[in-house]
């Protein structure tokens, strides 16, 4: 089995996340508005696309720390969530977003309830949605949506060894070393 950086391979999944939600969204958001008479209608422009991209982004990105031991999954989140942090245009947006979908999750497990629901509830909210304009079975068939992108870390652990980046961990060693990488 050959070996991978952590750092890489958080960016390879970033990549293909954002490329799975913006050829997937579309497609879920004109079933989603047929199938439940939506109105307003769920948008298939970049900004749901890209809405969509964070809730999948969340979901797997929970994969690491049951694939690989605690530490790394932590790695590979902070890694994750320092690389929107270096992208001024979108970045506190995108983190939090993310946080969004972490708080949610976490209350949705203190509950004993299922976390998917949770960040499908939240991806309404992020998409001006309020909870009471949807209805459980829409929160449950977007949750499946989001559930249902591929298994990247899954799949990637079948192929590689997982290395530990030599990357800072901190937002501001984070920034210096992107800064770096930049100059090059």
């Amino acid at each position: 089995m050959a070996n991978q950086d952590e750092f890489e391979a958080t960016i390879h999944f970033k990549h293909d996340m954002i490329l799975y939600a913006q050829k997937n969204w579309p497609g879920i958001a004109g079933k989603l508005n047929a199938m439940f008479k939506l109105n307003p209608k769920l948008s298939d422009d970049n900004l749901a696309s890209f809405a969509f991209f964070l809730a999948v982004l969340f979901v797997q990105s929970r994969a690491p720390y049951n694939i690989f031991s605690k530490e790394q999954g932590e790695r590979i989140w902070k890694y994750l969530k320092n690389t929107f942090s270096a992208e001024p245009q979108f970045g506190s947006s995108a983190n939090e977003s993310l946080d969004l979908y972490s708080s949610v999750w976490n209350q949705y497990i203190e509950k004993g309830q299922n976390p998917l629901f949770g960040v499908a509830s939240a991806l309404l909210y992020n998409l001006s949605y309020e909870e009471k304009d949807t209805d459980i079975l829409l929160g449950m068939t977007l949750s499946d949506c989001i559930a249902l992108s591929p298994p990247w870390w899954k799949n990637f652990s079948e192929k590689y060894k997982l290395v530990k980046s030599d990357i800072p961990l901190d937002l501001d060693g984070f920034m210096r070393f992107a800064a770096e990488i930049n100059k090059r």
